[in-house]
């Protein structure tokens, strides 16, 4: 018989059953989440947590002490304030995550087009493709956002739809955007558009 499995009543059928050693890990578990519960709540709060991430913050908790622990016998042997020091970090480390998510370039890895036909275009071309893209990525996170989806061709209007922008804040960070572009290019040597 497989370990870990009792025949059931009826014919061949197996049960999965938790071993004794995980049911009194889990339980161990449940009972140090729901004694710390007002801590987790608390700390939360400290750091301006949403009541609903509080849910998070506690699976986060279990499964921390699950990997260091293991087994019932060092639970048992925690003390409070390690416990509380895995809450804390715990709340900081949704924080950081979140932090991180929300400062992340959404279009960071787009791809610039290259210009031209032939050899000589296309050494060109990369040359140029080279310093256009150092000067976008010269530019503050939103213009830069802005200005890659416009030079892939995207209209203004689905600009903002994509990002969730107004109308208005589209339109000044692009103009400025693109501005700011133009005047790294000149100031390097590049003829922009009807200049030529």
């Amino acid at each position: 018989m497989t370990a870990g499995f009792q025949p059931g009543s009826a014919g061949d059928d197996l049960i999965a059953s938790t071993p004794p050693d995980d049911r009194e890990l889990s339980a161990l578990l449940d009972e140090i989440v729901r004694r710390f519960s007002g801590s987790i709540r608390a700390t939360g709060a400290r750091y301006r947590l949403a009541p609903s991430d509080i849910g998070e913050v506690e699976q986060e908790v279990r499964i921390r002490l699950w990997r260091v622990c293991g087994n019932p016998e060092n639970i048992a042997r925690l003390s409070s304030s390690y416990l509380q020091r895995v809450v804390t970090t715990a709340v900081l480390d949704l924080l950081r995550r979140r932090r991180h998510a929300a400062t992340h370039d959404p279009v960071e890895d787009i791809a610039l087009p290259a210009l031209g036909p032939g050899p000589d275009a296309d050494i060109e071309a990369a040359s140029l493709g080279i310093l256009v893209r150092a000067a976008v990525e010269s530019l503050g996170l939103a213009r830069r956002t802005v200005v890659k989806l416009h030079l892939q061709g995207y209209h203004r209007d689905e600009i903002e739809v994509l990002l969730g922008w107004s109308e208005a804040k589209t339109r000044n960070l692009l103009y400025r955007g693109l501005s700011d572009l133009r005047e790294y290019l000149v100031a390097r040597g590049i003829i922009w558009g009807s200049d030529a």
